[in-house]
C-alpha cells in the first residue's frame, strides 16, 4: 500500500464513508414522525402492550420515545458540548462498532491501535473484517505520533487513541494526540472512559479545532453503571449523523436511560466517590509495592493499577484459587509480569493484601522490594495547587524508574520537564491547566511550586538521604547545579542567553520556574549555566538539575539524618 505523505488541508468525513451507508435513511419510527405524540397520546403504532406486567414499571411496555433527548440535553449542559455533538450508544462498545462499520470498508481497510491497549478495538475490527496496524507504545507507555503517523498507509481509516490507558493507566501527552489530528485525514478517535479518574483534562474542548475528532466516554466507569451500558460520543454533527444512520432502532432501553439522567441527578455524589477512588488508589499503590515477587507499581490515572510481578501466573492462581479476582495482562506487548487491579471497597483491596501477603509466607519470600535491594516503602507523594489561574497536579515517586507523563500545554517546557525524571530516574507526573490565552507565566510559576511542594511531601523526614547534590558542566553547554535539601531556601541564578526566548518561552520564566521551585521545596539551589544556543543552555540546566536532585534524594543504609544540628 502507498504511504500517505504530507497533511491535507481540510477533513472530510464522508470521504471516509463508503456508499452503501451514505445511501441509508436512519430508522424513524411513526411515533416520531407524527404530532400527536403528546400527553394523552393513544399509541397503536408499535404493537406493544397497551400495559406494563404486574410489579414492572409504568413505561416498560413502551419503546423510548423522548428519554434519549432528555439524556442528551443533561449530557449537554454538563460538558458544555452541543447536543448535536453527542451520540448515545448501548456502552462505548457500540459506538467503536458503529465508527468501523460507518467510516471503513469492510476487506480493505484498516484501523490503527497503540498495544498494549483496550482489546475491544481488535475485536470489533476482526468482526468488520478490517486490518489492523499495531504501533507500539513506546518508553513509559507513551505514544510516538511521528512513529505511528510514518506507519499509516492510504486504507488507515481509523486511529484508536485509549488515554487514560487500558491496561497501564496513564494518561498519553495532548502534545501526541493533536500531532495525530493535524497529521492524519481520518478519524482520531480518543477513548476516555477513565478521565473522571485524571488530573489531566478531557479533549472535549478541542472538538471545534479538530473535525477529525471523536472523544468517547462512558457511565460504566467513574458513574458506577456498568451494568446498564450507556455510552456516549462527541463529534462533528456530520460523524454524529453518520452513526444515527446506521444504529439499531432503540439501541437504549428507558431503564438505562432513567439510570443515566438520575446519575447525573446526582453528581456531586459522582465527584465525592471519584475522589474517594483516587485516594483510594494511591494508598493501594503503596500497599502493593511491598507484596511479595511485585517490582513495580505503574502510576495510575484510573480506577486501577498496572502491577509488574516476577512471576504473574503464579500470583495470579493463588489470588483466584482463594476468590480474589484480578487480569493477567503479562502476555500484551511491555507488560511481561504484569497484573492489573482494579481499585475496590476498602473490604476488597483488604482482602486482596491479606491473600497476597499468604501468598509470601507460603513461598518464603516477604516483600518484592527487599529482594530487589530497593527502599522498604516507596518515597512517593501527590500534590495539588489550584488557584484562579491554573490547576497543577504533581504526582512524585523518588523511587521510580524514569517513568513520566507531562503535560502543561508549553511543548518545550514539557520537554524539558522530562530530563527530571530521566536523569533524575524518578517517577514524574505533571499536569497543568492554566491560563495560557494569557501567557505561561502563571503556568511556568506554579509547575515550579508544585514540584518543590510534592517533593518535600515525598522525602518525608528526610532521615537517610544524601541532602547535597552538584552537577558537573555538561554538553556543549556549561551546566553547574548546586543543591541543599536542608530546609532553608536560597537561589542564586547566573545564567546568560542570547535571546528573549528559548523553545517560544521568555528565557526569564526558567530562572522563576527554578526560584519557586527552590522556595517551595526550602532548598539552598545555585545555577551557573552558558553557552552558544539558547536551547543546549536551557537542556543543559535541567539535565543538570535532574542529575543534582537524583544524588541529593538517593538514600544510604542509615536512618539518620544528615545534619549536625539534628533536624533539617
Amino acid at each position: 500500500m502507498k504511504r500517505k505523505k504530507g497533511k491535507e488541508q481540510s477533513f472530510d468525513p464522508a470521504r471516509l464513508i463508503p456508499g452503501h451507508i451514505t445511501r441509508l435513511e436512519p430508522y424513524s419510527s411513526a411515533r416520531k414522525e407524527s404530532e400527536g405524540s403528546g400527553t394523552g397520546a393513544i399509541y397503536l403504532d408499535a404493537n406493544e402492550l397497551p400495559e406494563a406486567l404486574q410489579g414492572m414499571p409504568p413505561y416498560i411496555n413502551r419503546y423510548p420515545g423522548n428519554e434519549t433527548e432528555e439524556l442528551r440535553s443533561r449530557i449537554a449542559a454538563i460538558k458544555n458540548i452541543a447536543g448535536d455533538r453527542i451520540f448515545l450508544g448501548s456502552g462505548s462498545d457500540e459506538i467503536i462498532d458503529l465508527l468501523m462499520r460507518a467510516f471503513a470498508r469492510s476487506g480493505k481497510d484498516e484501523i490503527m491501535i497503540f498495544p498494549p491497549s483496550f482489546g475491544m478495538y481488535q475485536s470489533r475490527a476482526e468482526v468488520n473484517d478490517l486490518g489492523v496496524i499495531k504501533s507500539d507504545l513506546g518508553p513509559g507507555f507513551m505514544i510516538d505520533s511521528k512513529k505511528a503517523l510514518g506507519e499509516t498507509t492510504e486504507n488507515t481509516r481509523i486511529i484508536f487513541v485509549c488515554s487514560p490507558n487500558n491496561p497501564t493507566g496513564n494518561l498519553q501527552p495532548r502534545g501526541e494526540i493533536i500531532r495525530l489530528l493535524e497529521g492524519f485525514n481520518g478519524l482520531v478517535v480518543v477513548d476516555e472512559a477513565y478521565i473522571d479518574f485524571s488530573p489531566g483534562s478531557s479533549l472535549l474542548p478541542l472538538l471545534d479545532e479538530y473535525p477529525n475528532l471523536v472523544v468517547l466516554q462512558t457511565f460504566s466507569k467513574a458513574f458506577g453503571m456498568a451494568g446498564a451500558r450507556v455510552g456516549m460520543s462527541f463529534s462533528s454533527p456530520e460523524i454524529r449523523n453518520t452513526l444515527d444512520r446506521i444504529k439499531l432502532p432503540y439501541n437504549l432501553g428507558i431503564p438505562s436511560v432513567k439510570l443515566a439522567i438520575q446519575a447525573l441527578n446526582t453528581y456531586a455524589d459522582h465527584r465525592l466517590i471519584v475522589e474517594r477512588i483516587i485516594k483510594t488508589r494511591e494508598e493501594l499503590s503503596q500497599k502493593l509495592a511491598l507484596m511479595p515477587l511485585v517490582e513495580k507499581v505503574y502510576p495510575s490515572d484510573a480506577n486501577f493499577l498496572l502491577v509488574r510481578t516476577t512471576n504473574a501466573a503464579s500470583i495470579y492462581g493463588h489470588l483466584a484459587g482463594r476468590g480474589v479476582i484480578v487480569r493477567r495482562r503479562d502476555n500484551e506487548p511491555g507488560c511481561e509480569g504484569c497484573l492489573r487491579v482494579s481499585i475496590g471497597s476498602d473490604a476488597e483491596n483488604s482482602r486482596l493484601i491479606e491473600v497476597w501477603q499468604e501468598y509470601g509466607k507460603e513461598t518464603g519470600v516477604v516483600t518484592g522490594r527487599e529482594s530487589l535491594s530497593a527502599p522498604a516503602t516507596q518515597r512517593q507523594a501527590s500534590f495539588r495547587r489550584k488557584t484562579s489561574e491554573t490547576d497543577i497536579t504533581v504526582r512524585i515517586n523518588l523511587d521510580g524508574k524514569a517513568y513520566s507523563s507531562i503535560s502543561t500545554g508549553i511543548g518545550f517546557f514539557d520537554h524539558m520537564l522530562e530530563q527530571i525524571p530521566r536523569h533524575g530516574m524518578m517517577d514524574l507526573e505533571i499536569f497543568a491547566r492554566g491560563d495560557l490565552h494569557v501567557d505561561a507565566h502563571h503556568t511556568i510559576e506554579d509547575t515550579g511550586i508544585s514540584l518543590g511542594k510534592a517533593l518535600v511531601k515525598a522525602l518525608g523526614d528526610k532521615k537517610g538521604i544524601g541532602r547535597y547534590g552538584f552537577s558537573l558542566p555538561m554538553d556543549d553547554s556549561s551546566a553547574s547545579v548546586l543543591l541543599d535539601l536542608g530546609g532553608r531556601s536560597y537561589f542564586k541564578w547566573e545564567a546568560e542567553f542570547s535571546s528573549g526566548q528559548a523553545g517560544g518561552v521568555p528565557t526569564g520564566l526558567y530562572k522563576h520556574f527554578f526560584r519557586s521551585f527552590a522556595e517551595a521545596a526550602l532548598c539552598n539551589l545555585h545555577i551557573t549555566a552558558e553557552g552558544e544556543d539558547d536551547h543546549h543552555i536551557v537542556e543543559a540546566v535541567f539535565k543538570a538539575f535532574a542529575r543534582t536532585l537524583k544524588m541529593a534524594v538517593k538514600q544510604n543504609e542509615s536512618d539518620t539524618l544528615p545534619s549536625t544540628k539534628g533536624l533539617l
